[in-house]
C-alpha cells in the first residue's frame, strides 16, 4: 500500500537552498580519489560562497577535523558522532553537512541515510551529500521518493546525490 506524503512548506534557511544549488550545479568535479578530497572541495566551495556573499560575519563553517571542540556531537548508544561540516549562524548550529563517497558497495548509501537520521535529532537541518561512484542506475522509484520526502518533511533532512 502506497502512503501519501502530505506536502508541507518548510521555512528552510535560504543559505541551505543556496548551498544545495551550488553543490548540485557548481564547479565541483565529477569524481574524487577519496572522501577527504570530496569533503575538502565541498568546504572550499561553501567557504568561498560565504565570503563572496559577505556572510562570514554571521555564518561560520566548522569542520569535524579542525574544530571538533566547537562542533556539537550527536550522542546515541553511548557514543558521540560528529558531522563532517557544520554551518553555524550567530553562534548557533544551523546545518549539519554529511559527506559520503560511495564506490561499489551500496551499504554506503544506507550509512549516509542512517547518519542523516542520527544528526537530525541534534541539528535543525541536515544536508547529506553523497557522491555515488557505483555504476547504479538512478531511475526514480516510489520508495526513494517516499523516503526522501518523509525525511525532508518530518526530519528536515535533504539528500543530494552527485
Amino acid at each position: 500500500m502506497k502512503r501519501k506524503i502530505k506536502h508541507v512548506e518548510l521555512d528552510c534557511p535560504k543559505i541551505l537552498d543556496a548551498i544545495t544549488f551550488l553543490i548540485q550545479f557548481g564547479p565541483l568535479k565529477r569524481e574524487y580519489p577519496n572522501e577527504a578530497a570530496f569533503k575538502e572541495d565541498i568546504q572550499a566551495t561553501i567557504q568561498n560562497y560565504l565570503e563572496k556573499n559577505k556572510l562570514s560575519e554571521t555564518v561560520r563553517l566548522l569542520s569535524d577535523s579542525q574544530d571538533q571542540g566547537l562542533v556539537a556531537p550527536a550522542a546515541i548508544f553511548g557514543v558521540d558522532f560528529y558531522p563532517d561540516i557544520v554551518l553555524e549562524e550567530n553562534g548557533e548550529p544551523l546545518v549539519a553537512i554529511l559527506v559520503k563517497l560511495v564506490k561499489s558497495n551500496p551499504a554506503g548509501l544506507v550509512q549516509a541515510a542512517g547518519r542523516a537520521l542520527v544528526f537530525s535529532h541534534q541539528y535543525p537541518w541536515v544536508l547529506s551529500l553523497v557522491l555515488d561512484l557505483g555504476k547504479r542506475r538512478r531511475e526514480k522509484r516510489d520508495l526513494d521518493h517516499e523516503f526522501r520526502a518523509d525525511m525532508w518533511h518530518n526530519r528536515q533532512v535533504r539528500f543530494l546525490f552527485r
